[in-house]
């Protein structure tokens, strides 16, 4: 059976670090901004930490946390995952992860 968090990612982003709402909304406009940036490229949410550690609105034990809501703050954000590769960032540990595009490229990419 699936998870609530899982069918509503905006359940699992409420349990984001128990962070204020103005804290999640900034981040996801950050993930929405390089989405629709990237383009039918994609964006890791690793550079959508990496932004959010630059902008100085996650730090220690936030950054470290957000990899477990990543997921779901890129489909809050718009984002659907088309492939994966490898971490861009040191802080991620160079970890596989899953490449988003914002729903408005997907079909560039099926053509």
């Amino acid at each position: 059976m699936m998870s609530a968090a899982r069918k509503n990612p905006q359940l699992a982003l409420g349990d984001f670090l128990g962070a204020s709402a103005e804290l999640k909304s900034k981040i996801q406009a950050i993930a929405h901004e390089l989405l629709l940036d990237a383009g039918d490229h994609g964006v890791g949410f690793d550079e959508v930490r990496h932004a959010a550690e630059t902008r100085g609105l996650l730090t220690g034990h936030e950054a470290a946390r957000f990899l477990s809501f990543g997921s779901s703050l890129m489909k809050a954000a718009g984002g659907v995952a088309v492939r994966y590769r490898r971490s861009r960032h040191a802080s991620a540990q160079r970890r596989r992860v899953a490449v988003y595009v914002h729903k408005s490229f997907i079909d560039a990419l099926s053509s």
